[in-house]
């Protein structure tokens, strides 16, 4: 049973393992048919003038000289023309439907070495032109020799980003129950590339802040781009359809593992599609392909986290428990993959649950007050071999601070040591921080001083030490003993461990807040002085200080200390300094951060002026909490909006995502408000509304309870013909399942 503790102000549960006399560990093909082109729209025209093949053969001759091998003198004029008159006369083969010719010129490129100055709207060009001379259907067979010859085609421009052929053939295979040839074409499709083209994973694939990324670059569209991650996903898919085919689960597992792009949920619904005329392996599919998902995901213990930490951010308890269920359903049968253990570690189960993901659900689950879920999983764990340690004990001190339940890490801290746990840095810091928060300063400083001993002891992690030095200061200055912290600090300078940045954030914050502009410049000059940079934290505590003591030159200052410390700032520095500001929630640090904005507005340098991140880090930080003056926010809104037009600066798809998730954070009316006021607005913008725009409205709406404006956007999702599938089609299946048990 669990223990509940009247004297919390909040009732909070205690799990029955914490109780005094249970101490111990219990034993126990394409995407979408192709599409029709002319000849003209597929294959690039010749050069229609004397001038123009000049021209293009000092293009060609450059790029030869520029690519080729370094053993190679400039290529000459033969060679260049020998480029210019195979590449032609391919695209007038390819006119005619004469795959002879075809062949035979793409030979003629491949023997002289010269398939690699193809550029990329060459390869894609050309593969999706060689694709029409695969068989049409499953009954149409391949003229004779064809069929190695396509494939060969296929391949290789499928090792430069172009996959429409080999996709062609792949999918034909699989309609013709021949998953050895598929298999067979994908292994040959992965020597070629290691052999010769390096598939790079994009940077920032995952991540609470890949929006933010998103809308910083250039827009890119995976569904139309000859080199994108989904048209190798096809591919991957492709190879998993062929390993279901022959209920070879465990192959399909290592596969997807080795593959280090995400299958996101527009390409696998786009592949699923090709798959219609056998529901049987439609299925059977879907159903591997997010197990796989979820595998690929625990492979990652840091994605892993953080896809934890969003779902609690976002409050969405019921997906936060659907994504525990579904990675623990990978210990048993059917489709086992996970083990709990090193030693469980086997080509069956290849994938290890690692400590950061059972840490990461207690400390979610705690923070969501399902204090049942979180004693689940400390019993799964134990049933599957787990001896719990520091670390998980440390989840459960952190997951009871968070909600502020006193009785229960005291509890918590007893049982640990009752079980023979020995205590940690991380594990000192997390009962110590809650400790301070509390305003239990005397028992938080009986722990500092026992852990002083450790903390000098050959035992200690050193690299952890400070972060347990700098939560002491700061929940001294929280109570207002500065002397205090001013000892430890001086401690710290002479016998370790030496101050870093957030140790000196810390007392700049305080000064700050206490309005101590002397103090402040002390501790500014101090951190200077030991060779220290600032960060993001610095400068807005700077900027803040300074607005409150009336400075209107602000701005300027935070520069010119900036480039004292040899920092040259730029747009995203200053925009990394709004953001920060506007995400405390507190209205001088908004106006502090509007006066940095206008400052950057009268700026001439280009690299400082405002951009499309700036204005939207503000309009979300304003509306992702009922924190702000409704007259004030709609004030600032009709600035950065304006300032927006005037700089000819337009939302683009990844904006309004943002600024949709941030409204529906917002608990209040006015978040739904203004979130449904941008959904129109992409409407009237006909901006285009895809899987994610549809998954951050339907997740916020489920996560707010707001059922029937859920069902407007359900019923709107099946009228644009969009189909459902992974997360999205989860928030569909809870939104009905949760509305039928809410009446």
């Amino acid at each position: 049973m669990l223990v509940r503790h009247a004297a919390s102000r909040v009732p909070v549960v205690l799990f029955d393992f914490l109780a005094p006399t249970l101490i111990g560990y219990r034993n126990a093909s394409t995407a979408r048919r192709t599409k029709v082109f002319t000849r003209d729209e597929l294959i690039p025209p010749a050069p229609s003038s004397s001038t123009d093949r000049t021209r293009l053969q000092e293009q060609i001759r450059t790029q030869l000289s520029l690519l080729g091998s370094s053993s190679s003198s400039t290529p000459s004029t033969p060679e260049v023309n020998l480029f210019h008159n195979t590449t032609s006369q391919l695209r007038s083969a390819l006119t005619e439907g004469n795959f002879e010719k075809v062949w035979a010129h793409w030979s003629t490129l491949e023997e002289k070495q010269l398939l690699q100055f193809l550029s990329p709207a060459q390869l894609d060009a050309y593969s999706r032109a060689v694709a029409a001379f695969c068989p049409q259907s499953e009954e149409d067979q391949w003229e004779d020799g064809r069929r190695e010859a396509v494939e060969h085609i296929g391949l290789v421009t499928a090792c430069g980003g172009a996959t429409t052929t080999l996709r062609h053939c792949m999918n034909l295979h699989i309609k013709r129950k021949e998953p050895e040839a598929v298999l067979r074409l994908y292994e040959r499709y992965i020597e070629l590339c290691n052999s010769g083209v390096d598939l790079k994973e994009p940077q920032g694939e995952e991540g609470w802040d890949a929006d933010w990324q998103a809308l910083a670059e250039p827009s890119f569209d995976e569904a139309t781009s000859g080199t994108s991650g989904h048209d190798r996903s096809q591919l991957v898919l492709a190879a998993i359809t062929a390993y279901a085919m022959r209920d070879s689960f465990k192959d399909a597992l290592h596969l997807s593992l080795q593959f280090r792009l995400r299958l996101r949920p527009p390409s696998v619904t786009l592949f699923l599609k090709t798959l219609a005329y056998d529901e049987a392996l439609q299925r059977k599919v879907s159903q591997y392909v997010r197990i796989l998902d979820m595998a690929r995901l625990v492979s990652r213990p840091a994605s892993l986290s953080k896809q934890i930490t969003n779902l609690v951010n976002d409050q969405a308890t019921g997906l936060l428990e659907r994504l525990y269920n579904n990675i623990v359903a990978g210990f048993s049968p059917p489709y086992p993959w996970l083990a709990a253990t090193p030693k469980a570690v086997s080509p069956e189960r290849p994938v290890l649950m690692p400590t950061v993901g059972w840490t990461s659900f207690i400390l979610a689950f705690l923070k969501c007050r399902r204090f049942d879920l979180a004693e689940k999983l400390w019993n799964d764990a134990v049933a599957q071999g787990v001896k719990p340690g520091v670390e998980m004990w440390t989840a459960l001190l952190d997951g009871y601070g968070a909600i502020r339940a006193l009785d229960e890490s005291l509890v918590t801290w007893n049982a640990m040591k009752a079980a023979n746990i020995k205590p940690d840095c991380m594990a000192y810091r997390a009962f110590m921080s809650t400790l301070f928060d509390l305003r239990k300063f005397d028992l938080a400083m009986a722990r500092f001083k026992e852990f002083e001993k450790l903390s000098h002891s050959n035992d200690a992690d050193k690299s952890q030490v400070l972060p347990v030095y700098n939560t002491v200061l700061h929940g001294l200055l929280l109570s207002r003993r500065e002397d205090e912290a001013r000892d430890i600090y001086q401690r710290m300078r002479t016998k370790g461990p030496t101050p870093d940045v957030v140790s000196y954030n810390t007392f700049l914050r305080y000064c700050a807040r206490k309005g101590d502009m002397k103090s402040f410049a002390q501790w500014l000059q101090a951190m200077t002085d030991v060779g220290l940079e600032g960060d993001v934290f610095t400068w807005s505590t700077v900027l803040s200080a300074l607005f409150k003591a009336g400075r209107k030159d602000g701005p300027q200052l935070v520069t010119n200390i900036m480039r004292m410390q040899k920092i040259e700032p730029n747009v995203a520095t200053y925009t990394s300094i709004i953001d920060h500001a506007v995400r405390q929630r507190d209205e001088p640090m908004l106006k502090a951060a509007f006066d940095l904005l206008r400052w950057m507005e009268q700026q001439q340098d280009a690299d400082i002026k405002p951009n499309q991140v700036t204005y939207t880090s503000i309009l979300s930080g304003m509306y992702r909490e009922e924190w702000l003056n409704p007259s004030l926010r709609e004030e600032c809104r009709s600035y950065i909006l304006e300032s927006m037009q005037r700089r000819k600066m337009q939302p683009n798809r990844i904006t309004y995502h943002i600024l949709l998730k941030a409204c529906l954070q917002n608990p209040g009316p006015e978040g739904l408000r203004q979130a449904l006021a941008y959904y129109r607005e992409m409407g009237e913008r006909k901006i285009h509304k895809d899987y994610d725009t549809w998954y951050t409205i339907l997740q916020g709406l489920v996560r707010r309870g707001e059922w029937d404006v859920a069902a407007e956007m359900v019923n709107e999702i099946k009228r644009t013909g969009f189909v459902l599938s992974g997360g999205l089609l989860n928030l569909r299946v809870m939104y009905h399942s949760l509305r039928i048990h809410r009446g």
